[in-house]
């Protein structure tokens, strides 16, 4: 595996663990009723989508998304980490059918 593929490995491999990790704190924030997460003030909703959302539907659809938008945050970032864990393993030891024979 060459400086250039590993270092492109490394850096969406860090892409897919913070996927992971805002997932993770978006679930705790709903759980322990973050404020700004689950009753952001109205004056938030021109800029704020969690407020604007509670303007809209209500504080408890507010909580329910959170919920759902951190389990699917959660459970993209550990699929995608998996698929690129596999992908680099199979970069960095190939099958023999890849390498090029010599001559």
């Amino acid at each position: 595996m060459s400086d250039d593929q590993f270092l492109d490995c490394l850096h969406r491999l860090l892409l897919y663990i913070g996927f992971a990790i805002v997932g993770v704190l978006m679930l705790v924030g709903a759980y322990r009723r973050w404020r700004w997460l689950i009753d952001p003030p109205r004056s938030w909703s021109p800029y704020y989508s969690q407020a604007m959302l509670k303007e809209v539907m209500g504080p408890t659809a507010v909580l329910y998304f959170t919920y759902f938008l951190g389990l699917a945050l959660f459970a993209a970032g550990c699929f995608t980490t998996y698929q690129e864990v596999v992908w680099c393993r199979l970069i960095s030891h190939p099958p023999p059918h890849w390498v090029r024979p010599s001559s």
